[in-house]
This record gives structure tokens, C-alpha cells and sequence, in this order.
């Protein structure tokens, strides 16, 4: 089926790059921005804007409603939601999501699903999560929504953070997946290794960021790493729908996931 494989950040002997990798990410802008006080280090400040992804709006992410704060939270993992697309989750097809999403227990972690709890939540065609997929995609509808597999990924992932994992060209570059197509059925096996589980809490820990889905340490200490052997003008930063191009809170350009 794949040839897939675990990303080389999480395969070997660098679990103490991989904890200042996320260190790095989580970390917070420093000088403070122009017209803040000099201690003013607040958690608004962060240096790449996706440190806020799983604890923005915290108040607006009901488990089983799609909002426009989870619209605006995959902001921050540098990619935009189009207003068709935005019309068509929040209104005319809200009451589908909201039914969808509350056939995932948001308490469930991919990790631990047995194969076949895992069909009946994701892998199957039948599924809910397969369902979901579909739908905000836009695959059974005639109007094109502009929505592809990364935004789909994040979206997915903001409703259910450890049962989800992001997909971009960076995860797919270091898995060996030409696209997501393979995705949650590679990382449901990987996650279901005790070692991995067992790597990645460790990491969290020693990088202080212990309230971080495991599925995002997963993402962020990958992409982190992938995404360096691709610096500006190298022509594999980003894509049209830039996935890969998180914005830099106070810099005009784009760097990180």
C-alpha cells in the first residue's frame, strides 16, 4: 500500500533536537513588539502564530460545532478558508458537520483505537470522520469550495486534536506520502507503538509543553525539522494553497507551519 515511515526527528537519537524544536516553536517574540513594555511577554506574543492553534478562542470551540473561531484558528497554520467555503460549513451545511462530529467522541486518541474501532471512526468509508472529510472537501457537492487536504487536515484537527493529525506537503515529505490519501492509516500505526507514545509524551515534557495534543508534538517537531531543508527561494517553501507558510507574528514574511 506505502511505503511510509516514521519522519527522521522521531526515528532516532534526536529526541533533544526535536524538545528545542518545540521549544523554539512554543517559544515567545523576543524584543517585545514596538510599543509593548519591556516585560510585556504575554501569551499573545508568540513567535510562529500556530503556537496559538490548539488554545485560540478556547471559549468558542464547542466539541460538536464547526465556528468561525476554528475558521480563524487555521489562520494561524497559515492557510484561508474561502468565503464559499466558510458559508457552506457555517450555514448551509452546519447542522451535517454538527451531526458528523458528534459521532467522534472528542475523548478518543488515535493511538488507542483498536482497527476496528479505527474503521468505524476514520477508516472506513462509512465512517464519520471519512464522511467529514468529504463533506468539507466538497466532494459531494457541483460548487468548487477551493478546500484541499491541508486545510481539511487542520480543520479536522481543531475539532478533534488527538484523534486527527495535520497533513501538509512538509509531513508528507518526511512520512514518504505523496498525499494524504494514506495518512490516518500510517499514523494510527505508528501511533499505536507504546516506544512512539512513550518518545513523544517524554519530549512534551522535557519542552514544557505538556497541555499540547500528542498528535501536534507529532506535527510541530516534523514540520520544524522538514521544513528547514527548504529555506525562502528555494522554490519548495510554499504551494497555492500555502500550507506550509505560517506567519511570523511581526514579520511580513512567512515562515513555519
Amino acid at each position: 500500500m506505502t511505503t511510509a515511515h516514521l519522519p527522521e526527528i522521531l526515528a532516532g537519537d534526536r529526541d533533544d533536537e526535536a524538545v528545542e524544536r518545540l521549544r523554539a516553536y512554543y517559544g515567545r517574540k523576543v524584543p517585545p513588539l514596538p510599543g509593548d513594555s519591556a516585560d510585556d511577554m504575554s501569551p499573545s506574543r508568540p513567535v510562529f502564530s500556530g503556537a496559538r492553534f490548539d488554545t485560540f478562542a478556547a471559549d468558542q470551540n464547542p466539541p460538536n460545532e464547526l465556528t468561525p473561531a476554528d475558521l480563524l484558528a487555521v489562520g494561524l497554520l497559515g492557510v484561508h478558508v474561502p468565503g464559499d467555503a466558510a458559508l457552506q460549513f457555517l450555514e448551509v451545511r452546519h447542522r451535517e458537520i454538527s451531526g458528523l462530529l458528534s459521532e467522534l467522541d472528542p475523548t478518543d486518541q488515535l493511538g488507542y483505537l483498536s482497527k476496528a474501532a479505527f474503521e468505524s471512526r476514520l477508516g472506513g468509508v462509512d465512517s464519520p470522520g471519512h464522511k467529514l472529510w468529504r463533506l468539507i472537501r466538497g466532494h459531494d457537492i457541483d460548487v468548487y469550495l477551493g478546500v484541499g487536504e491541508v486545510i481539511t487536515s487542520k480543520l479536522l484537527a481543531r475539532k478533534r486534536p488527538h484523534l486527527v493529525p495535520i497533513y501538509d506537503r512538509h509531513i508528507g515529505e518526511a512520512m514518504g506520502l505523496g498525499s494524504s490519501e494514506h495518512h490516518w492509516v500510517v499514523m494510527h500505526e505508528l501511533m499505536s507503538s507504546p516506544e512512539l507514545v512513550e518518545r513523544l509524551t517524554r519530549i512534551r515534557s522535557e519542552a514544557g509543553i505538556e497541555s499540547i495534543p500528542l498528535l501536534r508534538v507529532f506535527d510541530v517537531a516534523t514540520w520544524h525539522a522538514e521544513s528547514q531543508k527548504h529555506p525562502p527561494g528555494s522554490g519548495k517553501e510554499s504551494e497555492t494553497e500555502a500550507p506550509y507558510n505560517e506567519e511570523v507574528v511581526g514579520e511580513d514574511d512567512a515562515a513555519g507551519l
